[in-house]
């Protein structure tokens, strides 16, 4: 291009190989449809394809570049290759739906804006977003075959399903008051400060990573899978409005975790090890189904005045101590290992055996 600006009134085609590159543009515009068949789309200023954009097989993988300037596809984005667009502090934004069997990368530390669907209609095999800028999830869906990895801090504009074998943010994400489903596993977090707040409602079908500080909904937390506290969360907490937060599986803790969710329920369906503290703030009923501190002892265990605690697992075992400032049941003959046990609510055994092994406390 010599630095100059390329408008097309039209449709237009850009190479059916790999090599037919284009370069040293000023500016890219297109009117109508853009097929492009090379690995390469380099300018200076904007690219703006204000019709659908299509990825042909034979660019493998296309490269689009700016110089910290925009690039906006107004229409449909269809990925019959892999595509990245590397914009430096430029915009990216999807304003149609983005489908195609194929990776998608974008790196700017800009605003990248999904505003439709992603593999909506056909999945993609991976999205991946780099680390600066954010990243705006508003149209309600992000499909993949593969991984999704959104390293820069998202948002998300409406109720919003992500199926993936992976889902990894590695920075904030404000949900603005809408829901997240995750179909896969899911990582939140790489530290402490990637927070995750503002979500309605947040489920899990598979395990769950977290390595934040902060997850926070109005509604429930359902967690399918094993859910893992790392260590790097130092102490994660979890907190809800008066809803209800559900483990289905184990709980690891490499880090301390609390629970906070009003009167909402906290149930803990698989058993709960890692030599860390829990601390559960309900005045609903918590449950643990299944031994707590089972493997590896944890560090404490404590429940808040009011509401319940179910003890159904036949096992607490903590190298420090037992806090029970609720009322207790015993589901199971119970063995509890503690420097002290303390109970200072009601204790209903339901004909089942009691053995501490350390110090009791039993009301205040």
């Amino acid at each position: 291009g010599g630095g100059n600006n390329l408008a097309i009134t039209g449709d237009a085609v850009f190479g059916d190989a790999a090599g037919d590159t284009v370069t040293g543009l000023g500016t890219l515009s297109v009117s109508g449809t853009t097929q492009v068949g090379t690995n390469t789309i380099t300018s200076a200023g904007t690219q703006t394809y204000t019709g659908a954009l299509t990825v042909a097989a034979s660019a493998a993988t296309a490269t689009f570049t700016t110089t910290d300037s925009a690039i906006l596809v107004s229409s449909t984005t269809t990925l019959s290759a892999n595509a990245t667009f590397s914009t430096g502090s430029g915009n990216v934004t999807f304003t149609g739906a983005v489908d195609g069997a194929n990776t998608l990368v974008v790196n700017s530390t800009g605003a990248t804006t999904f505003t439709a669907a992603v593999g909506g209609t056909t999945q993609l095999a991976s999205v991946t977003t780099n680390a600066g800028g954010t990243t705006a999830i508003n149209g309600g869906v992000v499909s993949t075959s593969g991984a999704q990895n959104y390293n820069d801090n998202a948002t998300l504009g409406a109720n919003t399903s992500i199926t993936a074998t992976t889902a990894t943010f590695n920075g904030t994400v404000v949900g603005g008051g809408n829901n997240l489903a995750i179909t896969g596993d899911a990582v939140f977090g790489d530290a402490a400060g990637d927070t995750v707040t503002g979500l309605g409602t947040l489920s899990v079908s598979g395990t769950t990573q977290v390595g934040t500080n902060t997850i926070t909904s109005a509604g429930t937390q359902t967690y399918t899978g094993a859910l893992t506290v790392a260590a790097s969360a130092a102490t994660a907490t979890f907190t809800t409005t008066d809803s209800a937060i559900l483990v289905s599986s184990t709980t690891t803790l490499s880090a301390n975790a609390t629970f906070s969710t009003g009167s909402g329920n906290v149930t803990f369906t698989g058993a709960v090890d890692g030599a860390n503290t829990l601390v559960v703030n309900s005045t609903g009923a918590t449950t643990f189904t299944a031994a707590v501190g089972g493997t590896t002892q944890l560090a404490s265990v404590t429940t808040n005045a009011g509401g319940t605690t179910a003890i159904n697992g036949g096992v607490v075992s903590t190298s420090g101590a037992q806090n029970y400032n609720d009322n207790a049941t015993l589901g199971a003959n119970t063995s509890i290992t503690a420097t002290t046990a303390t109970f200072n609510g009601t204790v209903v055994g339901g004909g089942n055996n009691l053995a501490i092994t350390g110090d009791a406390v039993f009301g205040d």
